[in-house]
């Protein structure tokens, strides 16, 4: 948000559609904050189980059958957030979140990308953040029509670039196949 903006609860970039204020609310106001749980009593199976690395098993049962943003609660990757939108399981050092009524959980999700979780750190040691904490952000937040266009928009860029790295990886193996059939 800019100081010179004449309408401080909005972002200076904007679609042309929408005119109001976003809501100050506390991130509690948006979602709710859940635990992760232990996985090893549970058999191999489809549905992945998280960390805060990302997936690194699969099991026969979900925590989550939501839409829903992911943010770590432990651990060095604490400020890389998750989305999923299919069911999953996820262990304790990392927090799941389920969407309050009229609040998109990508949206959320891309929320989450905007915040420096280490800043927030709560230890000395392996960093680490609570629930309370995290429910307790102030953020702005748009309608519910407004936050699905956002979402549209980045989804597009998050595609452009996908394509991008497709297409630089593909060059670059061209480049090494070249390299190994020509001699310097």
């Amino acid at each position: 948000m800019d100081k010179k903006n004449k309408n401080p609860n909005v972002p200076n970039l904007r679609f042309p559609l929408y005119k109001n204020k976003w809501e100050c609310k506390k991130i509690k106001d948006i979602l709710k904050i859940c635990h992760g749980k232990d996985y090893k009593h549970l058999e191999s199976g489809k549905y992945p189980v998280l960390g805060t690395s990302g997936i690194f098993t699969y099991v026969n049962q979900y925590l989550c059958d939501w839409p829903c943003a992911l943010i770590g609660r432990k651990g060095a990757s604490l400020d890389k957030p998750h989305y999923m939108n299919s069911p999953f399981w996820c262990v304790d050092t990392l927090y799941y979140s389920k969407p309050v009524k009229n609040n998109n959980p990508k949206w959320q999700y891309y929320f989450f990308q905007t915040i420096n979780w280490m800043k927030m750190n709560e230890s000395s040691g392996i960093p680490s953040l609570r629930a309370s904490t995290i429910e307790n952000i102030d953020v702005f937040v748009p309608s519910y029509q407004e936050q699905s266009n956002i979402v549209e928009f980045l989804d597009k860029i998050e595609q452009r670039i996908e394509t991008q790295i497709k297409i630089i990886s593909s060059i670059e193996s061209q480049i090494k196949s070249i390299n190994n059939h020509v001699a310097f």
